[in-house]
């Protein structure tokens, strides 16, 4: 799914119940909750979206590694990560899924 089409599917499911909200004004709020998200990541913090994923920095540090062609020992540098971690409602929904995938086999 891009960006055109998460906005469309938001747009329709908010219309439901609030026929007043543009797409315009729904693409605005993902566009603003996206520049939320980089912000406070890159920033250090993390963010919880509910029963989707939690996102963070994780810091690695400096290790020796090894050049897989001739084997020399490589120092690798410390550095910032991002790390996902999916939501319990998330692992569940994909097991659901494939459960049902496999049934219908």
């Amino acid at each position: 799914m891009n960006k055109t089409e998460l906005i469309a599917i938001v747009h329709n499911l908010v219309a439901i119940d609030h026929p007043e909200v543009s797409k315009k004004a729904v693409a605005a709020t993902i566009e603003t909750l996206s520049e939320v998200i980089l912000a406070t990541v890159s920033g250090g913090g993390e963010v919880v979206l509910p029963n989707v994923a939690k996102v963070a920095l994780k810091s690695r540090d400096a290790r020796v590694g090894r050049n897989p062609r001739t084997g020399e020992a490589v120092q690798v540098p410390a550095k910032r990560v991002l790390k996902f971690t999916a939501a319990k409602a998330l692992k569940d929904a994909v097991a659901q899924h494939d459960a049902a995938q496999e049934k219908s086999v």
